[in-house]
Parts: C-alpha cells; sequence; structure tokens
C-alpha cells in the first residue's frame, strides 16, 4: 500500500518539477524522495510500538483494483458524514435559537420594566386582572 502511495507522489512531484521546477526552487527529485526516505525510516523506527503495529496492519491490507466498491463506500461513508453533521447541527441550531429567543424576551422585559419605572407606573397595567387583595394570584374584574 505505501509503495504505491510513494509511487502515486513521486510521479506527482515529478511532474510538477518538470513544469514549473525552473521557476521556482526546489530540489531535485531524487536529492528529495532520498531525504523523506530517511526521514520516514526515523521516524518509524523512534514511534511507539503501537503505531508501528498499526503501520505493519496497514501495508497488509490488499490495494482494491476496482474503483466501484471503494467508490460505493467512499458514497456510503459520505452519507453518514451528512447525517450525522445535520444531526450536529439541528441541535446545535436548536438549542442556539433557544438561547437567542430568551437573551430577546429577556431584553424585552428590561427594556418594558426600565420604561414603566420612568414613566410613574406603581403598578403595571394589568395587574388588577392577577392580584387579589389577598395576594394571591387570581382573576378579578376590575371594578372590585
Amino acid at each position: 500500500m505505501d509503495t504505491i502511495v510513494a509511487e502515486v507522489f513521486s510521479k506527482w512531484y515529478i511532474y510538477f518539477y518538470e513544469q514549473i521546477g525552473t521557476e521556482v526552487y526546489a530540489p531535485a527529485p531524487d536529492k528529495l524522495f532520498e531525504s523523506v526516505t530517511q526521514i520516514i525510516q526515523f521516524l518509524y523506527q523512534h514511534s511507539p510500538a503501537i503505531v508501528r503495529t498499526y503501520c505493519t496492519v496497514l501495508n497488509t491490507i490488499p490495494v482494491q483494483t476496482e474503483i466501484i466498491p471503494v467508490a460505493l463506500a467512499m458514497l456510503i461513508l459520505y452519507a453518514l458524514f451528512a447525517i450525522i453533521v445535520y444531526i450536529v447541527r439541528g441541535i446545535f441550531r436548536l438549542v442556539y435559537g433557544f438561547v437567542r429567543l430568551s437573551i430577546i424576551i429577556s431584553l424585552l422585559t428590561a427594556i418594558i420594566c426600565m420604561v414603566l419605572h420612568y414613566t410613574g407606573y406603581e403598578r403595571l397595567p394589568l395587574d388588577h386582572f392577577l392580584r387579589s387583595t389577598t395576594g394571591t394570584l387570581s382573576r378579578q374584574h376590575p371594578s372590585t
């Protein structure tokens, strides 16, 4: 698996080096491949045992030459990813909308309380519908 990936990247680098190598300073492909190989070997030798185990497992996976199963697997994985993102965004929007609505309602309530305080009302305009003479909440007619 890693040899195929290295081969593809080397072909890409050689192609770009031939196309724009004179315009942009870039190392020659043989120097670059040698230094990258040394860096990868150094990282592999000094990596934890679990990383080396996973690298050997990944290298033993056979490479599929047919594109249809790979494309279908990618399509299914993308569909699952899209569903998960849709659910997470929906939950976030629900929570965010509730918080925003609560903030708007509390600001409107604070503004109304400040306006009523500075206009001279001792009681709320609809207070006589809510409070009885005993101090409990009940509905009363305004004439009593």
